[in-house]
């Protein structure tokens, strides 16, 4: 499908991007879905998880070249293959700069050009855990100077999304235990508050299996999906914690 040429109803921006996204064509679906916001005043759920799935295809590949190439490194001695950690380093910097320009693409357009459209707060809310996600993900694997700030800025997103969720009160809802895992896995991981993460999803789970029957079918399939994670972080981190 050429569509370079083409003038597209903003109506018709969304399949475009869609399309591509299912043609594994990325950049373009990146284009077209930001185009589609651009002339569109809201998201609805089914736009923002099409958004978020455009560019996690985007990002993940990349993730996965950086934790192959830090291990290499890691299990290769410099003394034997000292062009080839040299070679290594020099790639991994170029797909980190990769890696950090998709995500501070995607928070920039998200904070200065969705958000403010947007009236749903359960979207603002999907829209601040997937900015958190993002400055996560640089923070996990770009430079110690850097680390402190997308630290801080993921943590602020975090804080803002759960405070929404907070807000709507049904915390056995898909959005409430999404951001909580994350939030929570983030602490865990980044902020080295272990304690903290831990309670936080062991009171989330026990309050939302409270709640599952308030939620519609779908709502609460992916609800338990959710809460199988957030069960199995658990007893990971238990085992932790006692070792």
């Amino acid at each position: 499908m050429n569509t370079s040429h083409m003038e597209i109803a903003p109506s018709d921006l969304y399949f475009v991007a869609e399309t591509y996204y299912f043609c594994h064509r990325i950049p373009d679906s990146i284009t077209y879905i930001k185009r589609y916001a651009e002339k569109n005043d809201g998201f609805t759920l089914k736009e923002y998880k099409l958004y978020e799935k455009i560019y996690r295809a985007a990002i993940d590949p990349t993730r996965e070249y950086l934790y192959y190439i830090d291990n290499a490194i890691s299990n290769t001695s410099t003394d034997r293959i000292h062009d080839l950690i040299d070679n290594l380093q020099k790639y991994r910097n170029a797909s980190f700069c990769k890696l950090r320009d998709l995500c501070l693409d995607s928070i920039d357009f998200s904070m200065n050009v969705i958000i403010p459209k947007l009236n749903s707060q359960e979207i603002i809310a999907y829209f601040y855990k997937l900015i958190g996600d993002l400055h996560r993900i640089i923070a996990e694997n770009g430079n110690n100077d850097e680390n402190p700030d997308h630290i801080s800025k993921a943590d602020d997103s975090y804080s803002r999304a759960i405070s929404i969720c907070s807000a709507k009160n049904i915390q056995s809802s898909p959005l409430f235990l999404s951001v909580t895992l994350n939030y929570a896995k983030f602490m865990y991981d980044n902020l080295k508050s272990c304690e903290k993460a831990y309670e936080m999803l062991h009171s989330s789970v026990k309050n939302a299996e409270l709640e599952l029957g308030q939620l519609d079918k779908d709502s609460q399939i992916e609800s338990l999906q959710i809460l199988n994670a957030m069960r199995t972080n658990l007893i990971v981190w238990s085992d932790h914690m006692i070792d």
